[in-house]
């Protein structure tokens, strides 16, 4: 059995202060049988010149001459692994020193699964606050990641067998939300598990590899949804998804165009009258008047601490 993992972060003009809290959260890992390959999409100083000061026989350096996109370079780094799991860690993200040898054990103890995420705290550095985000979905979840995506953390949390991207292929290369994407075409036959512990960092001032484009992300996201149409009918989520897509719309143009924010909620209430739509009409209409925090929104959902300093 190859128990040896595979970590893949690609990296596009991160921060080096950043990029260093990355990769020294892998090397702290208290499971050590890993390569580690970080992939640079053609940065403007390649790997943030870190590849001169780090030197670990387990790093791959692996420099692009052109930039590819985040799909891509994860894409190239799976080629190149010779593990029989992969785990997935953004730039900017970070890990804690458990989370390989926590998500290895699960997988060695049930044959049965073959994809493991984990709980993810999120990071808001300016603030001074991490918001616990905490998973709920395992086994058969094809109908709920259908509707939402429910992998926390999404792919700075996930590790799966090697052999399930043999079978069902990479990363999208299109303009799609690539990791959601894939992560369906997994949950479509295969069951799924979790960590029910925080195990990942998303850092919240860091967005590379997010988009922050907000007509590029919506329509990366109405291509996901037009690719997975037959899908949604037959699980009944069609008018969900297209509910959703609206309820981002109305959520993304809020401090932007308070307009089309509530000309977006209310496409969202038309296609699916439901607790999310009829929320995001209201608070669209409120935020005319008042200018409220994103963050005074989140708490009202998550549990939020302040960071021990």
């Amino acid at each position: 059995m190859n128990l040896l993992i595979s970590i893949i972060t690609p990296t596009f003009n991160t921060p080096k202060c950043k990029l260093n809290k990355t990769i020294q959260s892998v090397l702290k890992q208290t499971y050590g049988l890993f390569e580690y390959i970080v992939i640079d999409d053609c940065s403007k100083e390649s790997f943030s010149s870190l590849d001169n000061e780090i030197h670990d026989p387990r790093i791959k350096w692996v420099k692009l001459p052109e930039n590819k996109g985040v799909a891509a370079a994860r894409n190239i780094g799976i080629t190149l692994c010779r593990g029989g799991y992969i785990a997935f860690l953004d730039a900017g993200d970070w890990w804690d020193e458990r989370k390989i040898e926590l998500q290895l054990n699960k997988l060695l103890k049930n044959k049965n699964i073959n994809f493991v995420y984990c709980d993810t705290y999120l990071n808001f550095q300016k603030e001074n606050l991490i918001v616990l985000i905490k998973s709920k979905y395992k086994g058969n979840i094809i109908g709920h990641i259908l509707k939402n995506q429910v992998i926390t953390g999404s792919a700075s949390s996930v590790m799966l067998r090697k052999n399930v991207l043999n079978n069902i292929g990479l990363f999208s290369e299109e303009n799609i939300v690539e990791d959601w994407d894939l992560w369906i075409r997994v949950s479509a036959i295969y069951e799924i598990d979790y960590i029910p512990l925080p195990l990942v960092y998303l850092d919240s001032s860091f967005t590379t590899g997010r988009s922050k484009d907000i007509e590029n992300k919506l329509l990366r996201l109405s291509n996901l949804i037009k690719k997975h149409e037959n899908l949604l009918n037959e699980y009944e989520c069609l008018s969900h998804a297209w509910s959703n897509y609206y309820i981002l719309a109305s959520r993304l143009h809020q401090y932007s165009n308070h307009i089309n924010s509530i000309r977006f909620a209310l496409k969202a209430v038309r296609i699916k009258v439901s607790v999310f739509s009829i929320k995001r009409l209201l608070i669209s209409m409120i935020t005319i008047f008042v200018p409220f925090d994103k963050l005074v929104l989140l708490k009202k959902i998550y549990p939020i601490k302040k960071k021990s300093k």
